[in-house]
This record gives C-alpha cells, structure tokens and sequence, in this order.
C-alpha cells in the first residue's frame, strides 16, 4: 500500500514566502502518518503567476528558481527529510536563459530524485519552456510518473508514462477542475489501468486502475486528501492487448485538412451555413457543416447553444468567427516528440 498526501491549498499570486508557509503548514499538519509521498498543486510556490495578464517573462523570472542553489527548493529538501517522506514540490525552475514550469520529486532523504518540465503549453503556459521529456521516477514503493495540469488532455501523455512502467501517476494541477476533467481523469485511469492522483488548489482527485473515483475532496477550505493506493490493483490488460504495428501514426504531425487558396477555415464555414439558410423550403434544424477535426464544439461557431433555436431561412446568417482556441491550435498539433514509446512494446509486464 501507498499512502498519498495531496495538498489542496489556494496559493497567492508572487506571495513566494506566504505560498511557502501555506505548503510547509499543510504538510506538517499530517506529520506521522505515515504518508509516502506529498503533492503539492502546480506552480505552487509563486502561485501559478504566470495566469496573470501583467505578468511577463521578466517577472516570471524574478520568482523562478535554480533547482540546486535556491533557498525555498532547499526548505523543501529538509522537509522531506524531516517527515520521511517524498514531496512533489512545484515552483518556475530557471535553468540559464529558460523558464520551466517544474515539478520536482524529491525523496525521504531530501535528495532530488528528478525534475519534471511541463510539456505541452498553451495559452498562458507559452511564458515558459517546454519540458523535454516524459520520464518516470524509481521509489521505494513503485515507478511514478509525473505530469503537470494540462498535460493530462493528451492521452498520449499517460499511455507514455504507463507504458515506461508507471505504476501511478502524479498531477500536480491548477487549471480545469469540473465534472469534465473528472470524466476525463477516470478514462485516462481505466484505459491505461493506473491510479492518478490530482492536486490542484480547490479539488484532490484520485481515480482507480477501474475507472472509478477511488477518493475526493472538494472544499474552499484549506486541506490535505490522504488516501491509501493498493498498486497490486493496476491493471494491463489493455496494454497487453495493444497492436503497435498499427499505431504508427501516433508520432507523426497532426496533419490538418488543406483549405483551398485563399479562403480561410472560417470563410468556408460562412459560405455553408448561409447557404442552409437560404435553401429553398430550409427549416431550423442544425446545419451539416465540413467541420475540421480541429473544431470545437458547434456553438462556439454558430453563437447559440441551443441548435434547435437556430435562425430560420429568411433571416441574415450569424457571423461564423473561429473561435481561439481554434486558431491557436488544439490537442492534435499539441502533440510532440516525447511519444516515442507509443510505438514500442511496453517493458517488464507490460509487453505484449
């Protein structure tokens, strides 16, 4: 068995020694009982700061800190020490001129067994650098995996982890916490037959290699979820069912539908929802539009959420914009280099 310590704490934004104390209090509030390993929420130690509008790489920087040298890094490595535990310590790591937003395993002894950098970046997230790699990390009660928020919206991310031996994985978080990142959590468990914990500042999840919620706490008030995980409950069998001659594709480039020169994505969809309106004897049920494998849901294009409640034929089509998120890119050319086990039998068990 392994007990496991998510903390589940709201830091403030650049508060670095408040956010610390916040940490070392929550932490030493469970001091023996025996808890194995701690996980702190994202970017805990200056509060995740890089959300904020104002704040650009200059100050990003000014709350960074060197993984060997830096003071709150170090309090952090005499804690784990001190309570004989492991503790995923998450702060902005500044590595020469890079900026990374890193989770940092550290074990019972107060030495670093390794760093976690997020990998896929988005939005806010693009202040940073990307992380590299998708490593897991020996321990004394099993192989763990690390992935930061976000990251868990790419399958390919824990199928990765699972497949280089992770016995759990852990999600130090800060972003979306509702019931969509729950459904998506108990998948990402069950088809890879793994438990995840989640920590983010208002929610501590963990689901089971079953696909079920094995523990939860949801509450404004600041606390810690200890939970004991059995790994002997980890399941292969999908694993060990795979068919990696077939999945080449699954390290290639996204490869996005061409548009014909000249004409945007959106003007297309423009021509094709007016011309549903304008058809001869039309109705108000929802168009079929080409949409692109990268679209978001119909409402973010046609501006209602009720389709049924769409305009009739006679009146002047909305204007179809794409939205965001659309044009930034999504999930698919998010996908990157580090999936390179995704073609490869799976070690020690998992081989099939």
């Amino acid at each position: 068995m392994v007990r496991v310590g998510l903390v589940k704490v709201v830091p403030g934004k650049f508060a670095v020694e408040e956010n610390w104390c916040a940490l070392e209090n929550a932490v030493r509030a469970h001091q023996g009982q025996n808890v194995d390993v701690f996980v702190s929420p994202e970017g805990f130690l200056d509060g995740y700061c890089s959300t904020e509008k104002s704040c650009d790489r200059a100050q990003l920087r000014e709350v960074a800190e060197t993984l060997n040298r830096a003071r709150h890094v170090r309090k952090a490595r005499a804690l784990a020490r001190e309570l004989g535990a492991y503790l995923v310590f998450c702060f902005t790591e500044k590595r020469r001129r890079k900026l990374l937003n890193a989770a940092a395993l550290i074990d019972r002894s107060g030495e670093v067994v390794g760093v976690y950098h997020k990998t896929h970046l988005q939005g806010h997230d693009l202040k940073y650098d990307r992380g590299q790699s998708l490593p897991v990390f020996e321990t004394d009660f099993g192989s763990v995996g690390l992935m930061i928020c976000a990251d868990r919206r790419w399958p390919e991310t824990v199928r990765t982890l699972r497949l280089q031996g992770a016995e759990v994985i852990l999600n130090p978080t800060y972003g979306m916490h509702d019931e969509r990142n729950k459904a998506m959590m108990r998948i990402r468990s069950y088809e890879n037959g793994v438990f995840i914990c989640f920590a983010h500042p208002r929610q501590a999840l963990i689901t089971a290699p079953d696909g079920s919620v094995a523990a939860e706490l949801v509450s404004n008030v600041p606390g810690v979820l200890i939970h004991d995980l059995d790994l002997g409950l980890c399941d292969s069998s999908h694993l060990d069912d795979r068919q990696p001659d077939l999945y080449q594709g699954l390290v290639l480039a996204f490869a996005k539908p061409k548009q014909p020169a000249g004409r945007r994505a959106a003007d297309v969809r423009q021509e094709c929802l007016t011309s549903h309106f304008h058809r001869e004897g039309g109705h108000s049920c929802p168009p079929r539009l080409p949409l692109s494998p990268t679209a978001r849901p119909a409402q973010r294009f046609f501006g209602y959420t009720d389709l049924s409640k769409a305009p009739g034929t006679r009146r002047q089509a909305p204007e179809v914009r794409a939205s965001p998120q659309t044009r930034r890119g999504s999930h698919l050319p998010r996908r990157n280099a580090s999936y390179a086990w995704l073609n490869r039998m799976g070690r020690g068990s998992l081989e099939v």
